[in-house]
């Protein structure tokens, strides 16, 4: 029941406005980021529990998830497992608790609601990954239950707490709906209902409608901001015209078709009116670095300055060996980084601000306050979502001098993107794809191993080094505990010494000084180093064609992505390359089997990434695939950290409102460029964007 009160409170009044919610409540909450009512509101529940459905423990089926309520009727202590016999008349199950002491918070004759996956061992039901809530007199035993995510600290009548607050909040707060006229044409739920029914459903037909409303508020803003800001770039006239090189680049090889079109691509931006804002994406080693290379060459011919910026050490030096292979015809290049002296920085940049150098490659040295350039027209910045928004942002403004233009900007990902997240995530940029390979790469075949394989794996290498080839060796870096991470890959590194004793082998991680970093990758670049046994620090920038196998240790600890970049360090020539991934028995035998484990199994994600990347080499299916089994969520830290949390859209599963929310913003901005008649709606994209899209063109 909501309470029948009047709406004394605003979405912005303190949460602890709210009767009940005193100093304890209001800190429990704070934890959880909530300090307003709307705060609370858009805390949306993290699941539901089906009271509409109640499942006799007799006809448990183990298919899905399931509700049932029982009393505990026996406690059955074991080593590190105790099990609980939860009883409702017609059957009993087990409630399996790891290390707690369930006696004094389960004693006999509770009454519980159970909500998860059973699963039958020996003829009877257990439920090891569940939600209980103790049953009291007087408690709602039907409908729809919303669950929310919150800390240990709230304890077992946590979720009861929570929901009453919400009620409250729901019951007594004035909710504006400054879409309103937007969305009544389009048949969707007013604000005050979707809210309601997404925390407390009248029947999962009016959760989904909610949802929906909810949903499409969240992509309209987007698109707003997206499209305001693709305007405000289009309003920045160009004024600097570059004419086509006399001389092209002579490289060693012919540049793919895509790599072709890209150019053109960035040509046509080059002779606009306008400045460019162009995104770059393709596969792992589908050429990103010769069409960024190619077009700095083309402005830098022309007079102007060229910032590359990477975000490592070792894909900046990367791309500088490769701008001094290429660059024959007088373009002067620098390098500038950390891991050079103080003097030699302090040369580079009295030449950069000077105009001496033409094409200046870089870490997060070159957004260093004394960095100045005499003409920065054109910024390249790689692997652009290890950046945060202000750096980005701040290189781009050291192209404004006195004049108060931007310049030209083109920003590149080795992650290829779905073409519904490009919609959602990069509406305000122009985006080119590389979506061909170079010719002449031999295949990468992909295999799935465990430890005791090890022995054979380690010959395979030795056969094929003496065949010529360079192997990466590869160990996972756990953040949380780097130290103990790194004495362990030593280990590892001395027990690898002397397995490959008769070749040269060298270690790589991030703590390594950068002139041995250097000296390091050069030996091996060189080939005179056999054997790279590194971090995820060669995830990126590393490109020795020779070298043809990658072995991955504790391979179920990655991500597929980083999997797939790992993966792309090899097979870079004209050699067939191997990617061998070791993992543990448990997963190798459900992969083998075909059996697809239960969700909330340990293993699960690591089967579903294992079993993608053995099968799929190409990049963009994989990302698909990805996109499927982890959501959007993670994606969006592709675009960067100052963009707003999608709480409920999923611009793939909500492909079609994605489009209908794009639309209805363009409808708007053609009628009202600024948003003259949304006042409220301008305030909120200029809050909610602040410091992520520039948002100029509607102050």
């Amino acid at each position: 029941m909501f309470y029948p009160y009047a709406k004394t409170f605003q979405l912005s009044d303190r949460i602890s406005s709210i009767s009940g919610v005193g100093p304890k409540t209001d800190k429990l909450l704070s934890l959880l980021g909530i300090r307003t009512i709307q705060d609370l509101i858009e805390y949306y529940p993290r699941a539901y529990q089906d009271r509409i459905n109640i499942t006799k423990i007799s006809q448990l089926k183990g298919k899905g998830r399931e509700t049932i309520i029982g009393q505990t009727t026996r406690h059955i202590p074991y080593l590190k497992i105790k099990k609980v016999v939860i009883s409702d008349g017609t059957g009993s199950c087990f409630l399996l608790f790891f290390g707690e002491k369930v006696e004094k918070f389960l004693p006999l004759g509770t009454k519980l609601i159970i909500t998860g996956r059973a699963k039958r061992y020996r003829g009877f039901f257990s439920f090891s990954n569940f939600e209980y809530e103790i049953i009291k007199e007087g408690d709602e035993l039907s409908g729809i239950v919303p669950l929310y995510r919150l800390t240990s600290e709230w304890g077992r009548y946590g979720q009861r707490q929570m929901r009453r607050i919400v009620k409250a909040c729901l019951s007594f707060t004035k909710i504006d709906d400054m879409y309103k006229e937007i969305v009544q044409p389009l048949g969707l739920f007013d604000l005050e209902e979707a809210f309601l029914n997404i925390h407390f459903p009248r029947n999962w037909g009016c959760y989904q409608n909610a949802r929906k409303r909810l949903s499409f508020d969240e992509l309209f803003l987007l698109q707003l901001a997206l499209q305001l800001n693709k305007k405000r770039l289009s309003l920045m006239p160009r004024k600097t015209i570059y004419e086509k090189p006399k001389t092209a680049l002579e490289l060693p090889f012919e540049l793919t078709f895509a790599q072709k079109r890209v150019i053109s691509e960035i040509e046509r931006d080059f002779s606009s009116p306008h400045l460019m804002n162009r995104l770059l994406h393709g596969d792992v080693g589908s050429g990103k670095t010769i069409v960024a290379l190619w077009m700095a060459h083309y402005v830098a011919s022309n007079g102007f300055q060229v910032a590359i910026m990477a975000p490592t050490e070792i894909l900046a030096d990367q791309h500088y060996a490769s701008a001094k292979k290429i660059f024959q015809d007088g373009i002067k290049i620098a390098l500038l980084k950390s891991g050079i002296s103080q003097k030699e920085q302090k040369e580079i940049k009295e030449k950069i601000a000077n105009g001496e150098i033409n094409i200046v490659i870089g870490t997060h040295s070159l957004i260093q306050e004394d960095v100045s350039f005499k003409n920065l027209s054109f910024v390249i910045i790689d692997e652009q979502h290890r950046f945060g928004v202000s750096q980005r942002q701040t290189l781009i403004e050291k192209a404004r001098g006195l004049s108060s233009l931007f310049c030209d900007v083109l920003v590149m990902t080795a992650t290829p993107i779905p073409r519904t997240l490009a919609l959602s995530l990069y509406g305000d940029m122009d985006i080119s794809c590389l979506d061909e390979m170079p010719k002449n790469r031999g295949k990468i075949i992909t295999a799935i191993r465990s430890e005791k394989d090890l022995e054979k794996i380690y010959l395979f290498i030795k056969d094929k080094i003496r065949e010529g080839r360079q192997a990466y060796i590869v160990y996972p870096l756990i953040e949380e505990s780097e130290k103990t991470s790194l004495k362990s890959i030593k280990k590892h590194f001395e027990k690898l010494s002397k397995i490959f004793s008769d070749f040269n082998i060298s270690l790589l991680h991030g703590r390594i000084k950068p002139e041995e970093k250097e000296e390091t990758m050069k030996g091996f670049s060189d080939g005179k180093i056999n054997i790279l046994v590194a971090t995820t620090v060669i995830e990126v920038g590393i490109d020795v064609p020779n070298a043809t196998i990658m072995l991955i240790e504790d391979s179920e600890r990655f991500g597929l992505s980083q999997l797939h970049q790992l993966r792309g360090r090899i097979g870079r020539g004209a050699y067939n390359s191997y990617c061998i991934l070791i993992t543990k028995e448990r997963i190798i035998d459900m992969i083998r089997g075909g059996i697809k484990p239960d969700r909330d199994d340990e293993d699960y994600e690591a089967v579903e990434r294992l079993s993608a990347i053995k099968n799929i080499n190409n990049g963009f299916e994989l990302a698909e695939y990805d996109l499927r089994i982890r959501g959007c969520g993670e994606f969006f830290g592709e675009r960067q950290h100052g963009m707003p949390d999608l709480k409920l859209a999923d611009p793939i599963r909500d492909e079609r409102l994605l489009v209908l929310a794009k639309d209805t913003a363009n409808n708007i901005l053609e009628k009202d460029p600024i948003l003259s008649n949304y006042p409220k709606i301008k305030d909120l994209l200029l809050n909610k964007f602040k410091g992520s899209i520039g948002l100029g063109v509607v102050r």
